[in-house]
């Protein structure tokens, strides 16, 4: 219906900016689960921090502090689940946006209170003296 087309367009520009911003955060948060599982995939691995370095033999192995295996785990386990959730668009459900049969009945009522208030007294001193007369012609008739 037209009278409705200019809340579809504004409902699927809103849904459009909405999916803008979702699949930037969706991408942002991506890259950071990636991050997070490579940097649990190195901190598992035991001989991290320990390669000829840049000096070559004459260099020393640097000791690294322990990190507790579940924290590595449970960050790698998030990560993994963020990455394996798939984005979902935002979208409105159509049938939202139609009005309602009392929606269309108040927007009438509110065009012909408008007209109505415009319309000058001596307008509606006329237009009683006629449904006066029509009814009373009506009445009499019977």
């Amino acid at each position: 219906m037209a009278h409705n087309r200019g809340t579809r367009m504004e409902a699927a520009l809103a849904a459009d900016q909405e999916n803008i911003v979702r699949q930037r955060d969706d991408r942002d948060s991506r890259n950071d689960a990636q991050r997070a599982y490579m940097q649990s995939q190195y901190l598992s691995d035991p001989n991290r921090g320990q390669g000829p370095g840049v000096a070559g033999k004459y260099s020393k192995p640097i000791a690294l502090p322990p990190v507790d295996p579940a924290i590595i785990a449970a960050r790698r386990d998030e990560a993994a689940k963020r990455l394996a959730t798939p984005y979902q668009p935002f979208a409105f459900d159509l049938k939202d946006v139609n009005a309602s049969g009392g929606e269309k009945a108040l927007g009438i009522a509110s065009t012909a209170a408008g007209i109505a208030s415009a319309l000058p007294t001596s307008v509606w001193s006329k237009l009683g003296k006629l449904i006066f007369g029509i009814t009373l012609l009506i009445s009499v008739a019977r």
